[in-house]
């Protein structure tokens, strides 16, 4: 019986744990490639984070492909719209795979990038050839958002 009863007083000690005033609420978004078709260097923005909430970003995949077999995307860089150009973000290497007559270039990787309330992620992609704008390009980012 003492058991039990420590069953019953632990489960509702972990259900008041599990709810906590800052709970964290999962995030995912995608981002398709409209802006990049025949250029070298574009960026592709995803929606701005909501007022009153801070966003983790905890991974990051994109998938850009490239025109001819040469000049691959040399780096897709993570930053914020509000933090300007030039500034300095977390930079994911291009990994390219030669696709007939084009290069498709991914990367894939963990972070820990802050985004702040209304301020904007945002992936500036640098190529050495020009970027087919096709429906399979884009990004994708995962994370939570705090109060």
């Amino acid at each position: 019986m003492l058991t039990r009863a420590f069953l019953v007083l632990t489960a509702g000690a972990i259900a008041a744990i599990a709810a906590p005033a800052h709970a964290t609420t999962p995030f995912m978004a995608s981002v398709s490639d409209t802006n990049c078709n025949g250029k070298t260097t574009c960026t592709l923005a995803f929606p701005a984070v909501v007022s009153g909430k801070k966003l983790t970003i905890q991974h990051l995949s994109c998938s850009i492909v490239t025109k001819g077999e040469t000049g691959s995307v040399s780096s897709f860089v993570l930053s914020t719209a509000g933090s300007g150009t030039g500034t300095p973000g977390d930079v994911f290497p291009g990994a390219p795979l030669v696709e007939g007559s084009n290069i498709d270039t991914s990367t894939a990787g963990s972070t820990l990038f802050y985004v702040s309330a209304s301020d904007q992620p945002v992936v500036a992609i640098t190529s050495g050839a020009a970027i087919l704008g096709a429906a399979g390009n884009g990004c994708f980012i995962s994370g939570t958002t705090t109060p």
